[in-house]
This record gives structure tokens, sequence and C-alpha cells, in this order.
């Protein structure tokens, strides 16, 4: 008997001594001041939990008393630290809490988030079901805390004034076995509970409206630039600057869809933790790439052995996925020395003076200051809004390849614009020496037609030269033998048949004047086109314009001095002194100076006759050479009687002439004209009474 109550007595103790290490009921009390800024009162991470592994709908039963249960906290609750002799799949947690009035009237939602499957009670009601709970893994639903953010909190009316009990009936049969799989990347086994105000509730919505915007930014952005590139890359393909943007662009691309992948997929806590690796693992590989692509970019030879600093990334993935952290020392080490030998390959960018090297600074500058923001936000250095969180992240994303491809767009344009204007200056090239070609063979075209009107004259000379000094000379010869006629005639008598003879005689001696006139003047058309037509090489060569056209005008005014009628004239040479030598055909040339100032002469004697009588007339010639636009001008003005405007469009016909008798020829202008041409020139005549203007344009 004594050995039964002994182990009575003993079992008893025992029995006490696992109720005393699992603590009593605790109720804890719960405050207005217990509510964050952002509307929320965690629950999870406070004490007083407990739990109880098993499964028994009687738990949820406010009345029940888990005396015996186990102090746990679900908040933070990892696989690791759960003993596996607690955790068979599933379990309850139980919460005894008292609010005040005040923040019973502020607590109208349920907080809840984790990765397995969850019913929630409230004073043994029932109130929220997070997935599907199930003590079989295989029915078990787990909870999609990313699918809407509405199903993150829940409705709930807590009455004040009195005692209550959440009891949270729980189910994550894959947390285990994620934990052997990811080791501490693994999602927590347990779970975040707590209360929420309508505020917080409100801006969950507004939280997944940036999240979503900003997914689609990053990602638009991100796979825009990276097809856009690897396009490059294929049509350019000795260019590997654009292979490594797009494979750079689209690493980005794929840690942007695995940092924001639970604004678009279900992701189980399986998939969330691939979703971390497919976050992180591309950032590390695309950061130790940004080096070598600049290096590429810049055509930085000496520096190509950046391309190894990709093996750091992979010491940073295994420090990262050991320690479990996300900004461990060994990844901030990687990324400082990344961004250190950034720069220093910009400053010697800098230094090669690289057109457009601002783009390439400005996005990494932007992206270094958004990658710090973010780390220093992440390791709760700086406490920023959401909003800007979010905005740090795109910016985060999108201002390194941004800035590669602004620059390589900016490179292709400055080609494009480069090439552009040497197509233009080629062009210009090629005009001017097409229409330098148009000249030369209009200067071609001139020098044969004077070369055949040379060979022409040449004919002339053989074939009508002769005939015509015989016309010529007989008829000299004709007119003195009737003069000696005449004369013997005056020695007959004098009779009506002498009389009619010697009036015959007459006749035919004025005929023969007539003839021998017209003859010197066929003569003189003869030698003024032997005279123009005698050219020499044609070939231009540099001239002394100004001393060329004071010779000749100068030869001019001696000839007309010399001549029968000789007048006095002013002549005033204004030359331009800049003027030096000018592409000439001298000996042709020579003869345009020749004829205008001829011309002129002529015309003042004219004028001269004209004048006499009145008395006044001073005859004034002006001679004037200037350089304008890249011509030469010169200019022959007289103050003759002018040109009447009814002959104007005549005066460089072949054979018109206004001078009286056999004076002449009606070449001289004609021939000046073709010369002028032949040089690519212009010839222009202004004529009023009183005054006329030769106008020469030559092009330099």
């Amino acid at each position: 008997m004594k050995v039964l109550i002994f182990l009575a007595l003993l079992f008893a103790s025992l029995f006490s001594s696992t109720d005393a290490a699992a603590q009593p009921a605790e109720v804890q009390q719960l405050t207005s001041g217990m509510m964050s800024e952002s509307g929320l009162v965690f629950l999870s991470s406070r004490p007083g939990w407990k739990y109880r592994p098993g499964d028994d709908i009687q738990w949820a039963d406010p009345e029940f008393d888990h005396i015996g249960w186990h102090s746990l906290r679900p908040g933070g609750l990892r696989a690791d630290a759960m003993p596996d002799s607690l955790w068979d799949g599933y379990g309850w947690w139980r919460f005894s809490f008292e609010a005040d009035s005040t923040l019973t009237e502020q607590l109208s939602n349920l907080y809840f988030y984790g990765w397995g499957a969850a019913e929630v009670f409230l004073n043994g009601q029932k109130v929220a079901s997070y997935g599907e709970f199930s003590t079989d893994a295989g029915r078990e639903k787990t909870y999609m805390p990313f699918v809407s953010m509405r199903n993150l909190m829940q409705s709930v009316t807590i009455p004040p004034g009195e005692t209550h009990l959440i009891a949270i009936r729980y189910s994550n049969h894959q947390a285990k076995r994620n934990q052997q799989l990811f080791n501490k990347n693994a999602e927590n086994l347990g779970f975040s509970f707590g209360f929420a105000d309508n505020n917080y509730k409100n801006n969950a919505g507004v939280r997944s409206t940036y999240q979503f915007g900003a997914a689609i930014i990053s990602g638009g952005v991100l796979f825009f630039l990276a097809l856009v590139h690897f396009l490059l890359a294929l049509r350019f393909r000795q260019d590997k600057s654009n292979a490594f943007i797009s494979l750079f662009s689209f690493l980005f691309f794929i840690s942007a869809t695995g940092a924001w992948s639970n604004v678009f997929f279900d992701l189980s806590g399986f998939f969330q933790t691939i979703s971390f690796f497919l976050w992180l693992f591309p950032f590390h590989v695309a950061s130790s790439l940004l080096p070598f692509v600049i290096t590429l970019l810049f055509k930085m030879e000496d520096y190509y052995w950046t391309r190894h600093t990709v093996w750091l990334a992979l010491i940073s993935m295994a420090a990262t996925y050991y320690l479990a952290d996300a900004t461990n020392p060994i990844w901030i080490a990687h990324l400082l020395f990344i961004i250190v030998l950034i720069g220093f390959l910009l400053v010697k960018a800098t230094k090669m003076k690289i057109y457009g090297l601002g783009y390439v600074f400005t996005g990494v500058l932007a992206g270094l200051i958004f990658n710090m923001i973010w780390i220093l936000n992440a390791i709760s250095f700086l406490s920023l809004p959401f909003e800007l969180s979010v905005l740090s992240g795109v910016g985060l994303y999108t201002s390194f390849p941004l800035g590669l491809s602004l620059y390589v767009n900016n490179r292709y344009g400055y080609l494009y614009t480069s090439m552009e204007n040497e197509v233009k200056e080629r062009t210009r090239d090629l005009n001017e020496s097409l229409q330098n070609l148009k000249e030369t063979q209009a200067q071609l075209i001139q020098q044969e037609k004077l070369a055949s009107l040379g060979q022409l004259t040449s004919g002339i000379a053989h074939e009508i030269k002769n005939p015509l000094n015989f016309v010529n000379n007989f008829s000299d010869v004709s007119i003195e033998m009737i003069d000696e006629a005449l004369d013997e005639l005056g020695k007959t008598s004098q009779d009506d048949h002498t009389v009619e003879t010697a009036a015959i005689l007459d006749d035919i001696k004025s005929n023969l004047r007539k003839i021998h006139e017209h003859g010197s003047r066929a003569d003189s058309i003869v030698r003024s086109m032997l005279q123009h037509s005698r050219g020499g090489n044609g070939k231009m060569e540099p001239t002394d314009l100004n001393a060329l056209v004071k010779e000749f005008t100068n030869l001019s005014f001696h000839g007309m001095r010399a001549g029968k009628e000789a007048i006095n004239v002013d002549i005033e040479m204004d030359l331009d002194d800049s003027i030096s030598e000018v592409p000439l055909v001298g000996e042709d040339f020579s003869r345009v100076i020749l004829n205008l100032t001829n011309n002129a002469f002529d015309a003042m004697q004219g004028a001269g006759h004209t004048a006499q009588g009145s008395g006044g007339y001073e005859p004034k010639l002006t001679v004037r050479t200037r350089s304008e636009n890249g011509s030469v001008i010169i200019e022959i003005e007289d103050n003759g009687p002018g040109i009447p405007d009814e002959i104007k469009d005549k005066i460089l016909q072949p054979f018109f002439t206004t001078k009286r008798g056999t004076q002449g020829t009606g070449l001289g202008l004609s021939i000046s004209h073709d010369i002028i041409k032949a040089h690519g020139g212009q010839l222009n005549i202004r004529s009023q009474p009183g005054k006329t203007l030769f106008q020469i344009h030559l092009s330099l």
C-alpha cells in the first residue's frame, strides 16, 4: 500500500513539474500605445502564446484550460527552431488578451502572414481562414499571402472590457522539408499575426498598386533594353558590348521578376524561396559583370581582365546561401569592391575624353545611390516610406542599363551624324566636281567653237583671201586704166560719141570703187576673223589680272591715238590690289579687254562727233576690278552715247555692227562673249543714254 501511495505521489510530482514548465495561463494587456504608426498591432512576437501539437477542435473553446501547453511564440519561428517531437506538420496556438476601449475601437481587422494554412478562432468562433488546414499533407492547401492584399486582413469586431482568446489552428507540412532543401533561406514555419486599423488595410491596397507599377515599369524597361541590344548584337556582331548589355539587362530583368514575382504569381513557401534566389543571384552576377561591360563600351583593352570579377559573384552567392542574409559582410565587401573598380574605370575613361561618358557616369552614379539606399533601408539604418522604398527599387534596376543604353544610343547617333555630315561633305564635293566638270565641259565647247572658227577662217583665208585680193587688186588696176582711158579721150575731139563713152567709163569707175570698197570690207572681216581665231594652247594659267587689264587698256588707248580720229580720253583705273593671280588663258582674255576698250573708244569718238558745236563733252573711260563673294568682277565703263534699247539684244550676235561703213566686222563682242563663257564667266551689259557698262564675272 505504501508503495502504491509513493508511486502515485511520484507520478503527480512529475506531472506537476511538466505543467510548471509550461507556465499557467497569461492574459496580455493591449493598449493603444502598442499600435505602430502604420496602424498595426503585432501579437505574434509578444509573450503569452501557448502551443500544443496535434489537433482537437475543442481547443478553440475559451473554457478549455491550456495548462500544460508549451510557451512558444509563432512570430519568426523557423523550422529548425521547432523540435521534431513537437511538430508533425500541424498544431494549435492560443493567446489570451484584454484591450482598452480606445484600442478596441481601432482594431477592426485581422492581420495574418504565413506560408502554411490557418483557421483563426476568436472567443471560440471561427472568424477567418487562410488556405485549407489539414492534418494530411496531401490535402493541405497552403496560404499565398501575396495573392490578394485584401485577404491579408479580414474584418473582425472585438468587444471592449472582456478577456478574449485567439486560437489558431495551423498546419505547414512543407516547412521542415524546405528547411532541409534551402537551409536558412527557407520560409518560416511560424506566422505573423496581429490586428490592424482601417487605414492600414486601405494602405495595403495602395502598396499592392505601387508594387505592381514598379514591377511593370522595371520589368518592361529591362526586357525592352535586353531585346533591343540583343537585336543590335545580332546585327553588329563585331561590337561585343551590345551582347553584354543585353545579358546585363536580362539578368536584371530576372532579378526584378524574382523581387516582384509575388505580384503576378501565386507563390507557395517553396517557390517564394526560389524567387528569393532569382532575385539575389542574378543581381550578384550582373553587378560583377558591370565593370567588364564598361571596358567593352569604352574599348579599354588593358582592363579586359575585369571579366574575371564574375567569379567573385560565386563567392558572395555562396555566402548569401549559407548565411541566409542578403546584406552579409561578404556581399557588402564584394559590392564595395565593384563600386571602387567602376569608379576607377570611369576616371580612366574621363582622361580618355570619351564622347557621351556622362550617360554612363550618370546611370552608374544613380544606380549606386539607389543601391546604397536599398541596403541602408534593408539593415534598418534608414526608415523610408513604402513609396520611396519601391521607387528606390525601380531606380536600382533601371539606372545602370538605361545609362549604358543611352550611351550606346548616343554613340550610334554620333556615328550617324558623323556619317551624315561626311555624306553631305562628299555630296558637296561631288556637286562641286560636277559643277567644275560642267564648267570645264562648257569651256571645252567654247574652245572647240573657237577652234572650229579658227579652222573656218583658215579655210576662208586660203579659199577666199586670194580671189578677194584678185578682185581688190584688179578693181584698182581697172580704175587706173579707166583714168588713163579718160585721159586719152580728153585728147581727142569731143563729139557726142566721145562724151557718151566718157560717161560710161565714169559709171564703170564708180562701180569699180564700190567693188573695191566692199572687197576691202570683206578683206577686213577675214583679217578680223583670223586675228580672233588665232589662239594659244588654251591652257589656263595663274595670271596677274590687274596687270593684264592695265596693259591692254593702255595698248587699246595708244592704238586709238594712232588712228585717224584720235580723241583725248580721261582713263581712270580703279583696280583692287587684293586680287592676286587668276586662272586665265591670257592670250584669249587680252582680246576681250582690247575688244571692249576699242568699242568704248569708238563709242566715245561717235559721241564726240555728235557733241561738236555744243561743247563741254569730255570722254572718260573707267576700268575697275574687285573681288566679291568668291568672284572677280571686271567693269569697263564709258560715257559715250549708250546702246539703243532696240539693239541691246543683238549686239552679241556675230557680224552685227553699228559702226559706219566698213569700219566694223561685228565679231568683236561675239567672240569676247565666247571667250568669257569659255572661262566659266558671265558678261552683263548695262546701258543708258550717256553711259555704258560692260561687267565681267569670273568665278575663282
